[in-house]
């Protein structure tokens, strides 16, 4: 099976392509990509703008990372109480890291909204958001249309089996990459603003439920992955952003002597069933 947004390092550790090329069916005009690529830069220069310095954030990362490392091995240890009694300072280097990651945390959340809020910014935000529409409308990208996350990730082959892998300094096991998704009488369509991409209904060969704890970089939703409609999952998240599901999903596809396996996350499952029309199976 190939899956489709993997990146594939059997052969090459380096390699950053990843699968689905086979699969586009269309692209943005040259112009609209140029508009889409100067908008998207200034966008970017604003979120630079909101974030806390770059040595201000590495202190925050080392902090966390510290901090958790730190309570993991006083977990583990047995006896909080005994825990203190040996070792006191770790005890208080642990609660210090924590506090400077907490007010680190509440600095970058007030310096984001007080530079956002500004008209100017609001504008280069705005203009961005309007730009990516307007590439979905020339793909052809209904407005009905929902947006989900696909999963991409490192991977080798082994024996035929796909193994997922993880890089230095990676945390989470995949990337979520919000997608729009959508069909027609034919086939059905993930776009986002580099390309759509078309698997046809009819190449549908089954959607697989993996049983297996999957990490993801970041929550994109507006509604909070803990609230809603995304509570039935019993997601949580860790102090890097990463949200943990206890499951992930494949869908299959026959695609002209090709099996292609699209990887979404378990919170995504009823909608791509309802788009495809079968439900997912657990797999042992």
């Amino acid at each position: 099976m190939k899956p489709f947004l993997g990146i594939n390092l059997t052969t090459d550790k380096n390699n950053t392509q990843t699968n689905g090329d086979e699969l586009i069916v269309a692209r943005p005009s040259l112009a609209m990509s140029q508009t889409l690529e100067d908008a998207t830069q200034t966008a970017i220069n604003v979120i630079k703008k909101a974030g806390l310095p770059l040595p201000l954030r590495i202190v925050q990362w080392v902090c966390g990372a510290a901090a958790l490392l730190i309570a993991a091995g006083i977990l583990k240890s047995g006896s909080i109480s005994e825990g203190y009694k040996n070792a006191p300072v770790l005890y208080w280097v642990a609660g210090a890291c924590a506090l400077v990651w907490g007010t680190l945390m509440i600095a970058g959340k007030v310096k984001a909204k007080k530079v956002t809020s500004a008209d100017q910014n609001q504008y280069a935000i705005s203009k961005f958001t309007g730009t990516v529409e307007s590439v979905f409308y020339e793909l052809g990208v209904p407005t009905e249309a929902k947006e989900i996350d696909l999963l991409s990730f490192y991977y080798k082959e082994k024996d035929g089996e796909i193994d997922i892998c993880e890089k230095v300094m990676q945390l989470s096991n995949f990337f979520n990459k919000v997608y729009s998704v959508h069909k027609d009488s034919e086939n059905l369509y993930f776009t986002n603003t580099e390309a759509k991409y078309a698997i046809p209904l009819s190449s549908v060969t089954g959607l697989k439920v993996i049983k297996k704890k999957a990490r993801v970089n970041e929550w994109h939703k507006q509604e909070k992955y803990n609230e809603g409609s995304y509570k039935q999952f019993k997601l949580s998240a860790d102090q890097f952003g990463c949200v943990h599901c206890h499951s992930y999903c494949i869908l299959e596809a026959n695609c002209n002597g090709t099996v292609w396996g699209v990887y979404f996350p378990s919170y995504e499952q009823p909608v791509i069933e309802e788009l495809v029309g079968i439900k997912g199976v657990l797999q042992d």
